[in-house]
């Protein structure tokens, strides 16, 4: 189970790309068990993703790029949440997808599954 309100904050961040937040988010014992939320599968991210705008959608995935980068366990490799949400901005055929798709490359560039499947 994805914490909403967890997810709610990680949407503001991304939407301010002010990813220096994500370290205020947890205690430093929290940040490595809290990683386990990249690695969930594709219904979770689907039902998620059911529920936020394009907006919000690409957003998160910003927030998860640099969090996959930047805090300890956070890596996902191919199960990125990165990949499930961009697959659902592709099927929603948001408008800003090429954008999102190159900030994910250029700024994931550490994890290669990202914008390759979607």
């Amino acid at each position: 189970m994805v914490d909403k309100e967890l997810i709610t904050k990680l949407i503001e961040i991304g939407r301010k790309e002010d990813f220096a937040m994500l370290n205020t988010l947890f205690s430093p014992g929290e940040v490595e068990q809290k990683g386990s939320i990249m690695r969930q599968g594709f219904p979770v991210w689907y039902d998620i993703a059911d529920s936020l705008t394009e907006e919000e959608i690409a957003a998160l995935m910003k927030t998860f790029t640099i969090a996959e980068k930047t805090l300890k366990g956070w890596n996902a490799g191919s199960v990125s949440p990165v990949i499930w949400l961009g697959i659902k901005l592709k099927e929603r055929k948001f408008e800003h997808l090429d954008e999102i798709r190159e900030w994910v490359k250029k700024n994931g560039a550490h994890n290669s599954w990202l914008a390759q499947r979607w």
